[in-house]
């Protein structure tokens, strides 16, 4: 049990629970992916219609998304619901699951805000999804989209790179690198991995190199697929 501070925290919670894509969370409910984040961003709120949505497609209270308290909900906070039967359509909805992978933030020289858990993953479902590239099996792969210039001509902004968390890094990939101390997550080429790790950026006119002591890392993750802005 944890304690959700708003509703969107619940919200993600409730996808990962019930294995929902956002393509299913706004098949099931009628609330766009786009007002999801914007909501998650503070950039909007559900109306009342909306909130009835979420409370039938979650069967929860109203009441219980709205307050800021623990997940998963109690008996008291659900809805009389009919359980449904694990058929086909139920085995689809894993399979689309599996086959997408959550873009979860946006990373540039340093600043990002990306959710990682105590085990090094991602959580939550972030602001879109893609179709899994062919190839990436890792459950827990992520993608980011990338701001800034720091990896251009390879990576203008606005690219798009999937992350995997189960190979680990070598010299000459491009990482999502994650500084331990101050939890900034860097998108950079590995460049060495003996006692120090360099990372440089593509535009090195604008940006030095990074290094860091391998213990300072808290987390070093390969891109392996691109997606390049035009």
């Amino acid at each position: 049990m944890f304690s959700p501070v708003n509703i969107t925290e619940k919200i993600y919670a409730f996808l990962k629970r019930d294995k929902w894509t956002l393509h299913k969370f706004a098949k099931e409910t009628g609330i766009s992916r786009t007002k999801l984040w914007r909501v998650n961003t503070g950039q909007g709120s559900f109306d009342d219609n909306e909130l009835l949505k979420l409370s039938r497609a979650f069967g929860v209270t109203v009441d219980y998304l709205l307050r800021a308290d623990y997940f998963p909900p109690q008996p008291g906070d659900k809805l009389n619901r009919i359980p449904r039967r694990v058929g086909i359509k139920q085995a689809e909805e894993v399979r689309e699951t599996l086959e997408t992978i959550p873009i979860i933030s946006y990373v540039s020289a340093g600043e990002i805000e990306v959710p990682y858990g105590d085990a090094g993953y991602p959580v939550g479902y972030g602001i879109d999804e893609i179709r899994r590239p062919d190839g990436v099996t890792d459950p827990n792969a992520y993608a980011l989209f990338v701001k800034g210039n720091s990896m251009a001509p390879f990576l203008p902004e606005d690219s798009l790179v999937v992350v995997v968390t189960n190979t680990p890094a070598k010299a000459g990939d491009v990482v999502i690198c994650r500084e331990r101390t101050t939890g900034k997550v860097y998108v950079k080429q590995l460049r060495r991995t003996d006692s120090v790790l360099v990372l440089e950026s593509f535009n090195t006119q604008d940006h030095d190199p990074l290094i860091f002591r391998k213990e300072d890392v808290s987390l070093l993750h390969p891109c392996v697929w691109f997606r390049r802005a035009r």
